[in-house]
C-alpha cells in the first residue's frame, strides 16, 4: 500500500480560490528566497575537476542549493495541486525580477571617489545579472511547468501511487528543460560551449537528480505531514494547465 495515496480519505481533493491553507504562504516565502539567492550566487563561479577531464570547468555557486526550489515545487504540487505551484513559481519570479531591477538601479548610481575601484568591481560582477536573470526566469518557467505537469498528470494516471518514481521522473524532465534554456541564455558568449557549458550542464543535472534521490525520504515525510495537517490531497482533474494563468482553475 502506498501511504501517499490519500484519495480515499476525507481530504480536500479539489483546489479553489477560497480553499483554506495553513502553510502555502510559508512555501512561497522560502521559494522566493531560494530563487533570489541562487540567481546572485550563480555569478560566483567555482572550479570543478574530474579525472577524465584535462582542465577544470566552472560551476555557478547557486547550483548547490537550487534543487531545494524543485523540491518545494514537488511538495506544493503534490499537496496543493498544479495551480498553487504555478502561483508560487510566479511569486518567486516576480521577487527575483524585482530584486534585479533594484540592484541594477543602485549599480547605476554615482559612487564616492574613494570607492571608485570597488564600485568598478561591483559593476563588473553584477552588471551581468540582468542577462543571467532573464535566462533563469525563462528557464525556471519552462522547467517548473514541465516538472509540475509531469508530477500532476502522473498522479492522476497512477491514482496517487508510486510517489518516489513520480518525483524523480518529474525532476529529471523539469531540470533538463530548465538547464537547456537557462544555461544557453545565461552563459552563451561567456563560456565555451564544449569545454565549459557542457560539463557544467552534465554535472549540474546529475548533482540535482542525486540530491533529489537522497532527499526523497525527507520529501516523502514532509509531503505526508503537510497533507495530514492541511487535510488536503489535490488532484488536478479540473485544472487549467496554462502556465501564464495566475488564478486557480
Amino acid at each position: 500500500m502506498d501511504t501517499m495515496n490519500t484519495n480515499n480519505s476525507p481530504f480536500i481533493t479539489l483546489m479553489t480560490e477560497r480553499t483554506p491553507m495553513k502553510y502555502f504562504h510559508i512555501f512561497c516565502v522560502i521559494y522566493a528566497t531560494i530563487s533570489i539567492s541562487t540567481n546572485y550566487l550563480n555569478l560566483r563561479l567555482i572550479p570543478m575537476e574530474f579525472p577524465f577531464m584535462p582542465d577544470n570547468f566552472p560551476i555557478g555557486g547557486g547550483v548547490f542549493i537550487f534543487p531545494i526550489a524543485f523540491i518545494l515545487q514537488d511538495i506544493v504540487t503534490e499537496v496543493y495541486g498544479y495551480a498553487r505551484s504555478r502561483q508560487m513559481m510566479w511569486i518567486g519570479m516576480t521577487a527575483m525580477t524585482a530584486s534585479v531591477i533594484y540592484s541594477s538601479f543602485i549599480i547605476s548610481l554615482p559612487t564616492l571617489p574613494a570607492w571608485h575601484q570597488s564600485n568598478q568591481a561591483y559593476q563588473l560582477l553584477f552588471g551581468k545579472l540582468p542577462i543571467h536573470t532573464f535566462g533563469d526566469v525563462i528557464g525556471i518557467i519552462c522547467g517548473t511547468v514541465v516538472n509540475d505537469y509531469v508530477l500532476s498528470r502522473s498522479k492522476l494516471k497512477l491514482k496517487g501511487k508510486f510517489f518516489g518514481v513520480r518525483i524523480i521522473s518529474a525532476t529529471m524532465a523539469g531540470e533538463f528543460s530548465y538547464q537547456i534554456v537557462a544555461y544557453t541564455i545565461a552563459w552563451s558568449g561567456q563560456m565555451d560551449a564544449i569545454s565549459s557549458i557542457l560539463p557544467f550542464f552534465i554535472f549540474a543535472f546529475f548533482y540535482k537528480i542525486c540530491f533529489n534521490i537522497i532527499a526523497l525520504p525527507f520529501i516523502y515525510i514532509a509531503t505526508y505531514i503537510i497533507k495530514q495537517r492541511e487535510h488536503m490531497d489535490v488532484y488536478d482533474t479540473k485544472t487549467n494547465f496554462n502556465p501564464f494563468k495566475f488564478s486557480i482553475g
